[in-house]
């Protein structure tokens, strides 16, 4: 799968009627290579850059993951900088935010249901989506902010069906 391939499908959703707020590529970093660039760091700062472009043309979150280098890893830090990235650092020049979820060895081990868990949020100009799991109780809570309208229902249905839970709660506020 390509960056063009990816807008190409976007392009076509759209011309059906349908706007995605939020596309997520699974690992960027091994998308197939952009034609006319010989190094892989070029490759992959392009690809980063063709994310970026996606996202200010649909006007939404394109979320992807990347790689934490063997500094993250085992330390005491609780703030990750670009140090603690692997590969290219450019390609962190096309993002909005990133954050790293470092876990310390006596995280790693809570048995507190309330307590284990991933939270992580994506800022999207002035709105954001925030997640947080709660692994021990099975439960994900899903909060998205948008300036821009968008179906509550879509939302409701995908995140039934890639979590594959039901929803007990879901409350939709309209801004003014």
């Amino acid at each position: 799968m390509t960056m063009e391939r990816i807008t190409s499908i976007i392009w076509d959703w759209e011309r059906e009627g349908w706007f995605p707020d939020c596309v997520v590529i699974d690992y960027a970093d091994i998308l197939a290579a952009p034609t006319g660039f010989r190094e892989t760091n070029d490759q992959i700062d392009e690809v980063w850059e063709r994310m970026r472009r996606l996202s200010q043309e649909i006007h939404g979150l394109v979320l992807t993951a990347t790689q934490s280098s063997a500094l993250a890893y085992g330390g005491k830090q609780k703030v990750l900088t670009r140090k603690h990235f692997s590969g290219r650092k450019t390609k962190l020049a096309h993002v909005t935010a990133m954050f790293g979820i470092n876990i310390t060895p006596e995280e790693e081990k809570e048995t507190e249901p309330h307590l284990k868990g991933i939270t992580a949020i994506q800022f999207i100009k002035t709105s954001n989506i925030t997640i947080h799991t709660l692994d021990l109780l099975k439960s994900v809570y899903l909060n998205i902010f948008s300036c821009k309208d968008f179906d509550p229902e879509i939302v409701k249905q995908f995140t039934e069906e890639w979590f594959k839970g039901k929803i007990v709660n879901n409350h939709v506020i309209e801004r003014k």
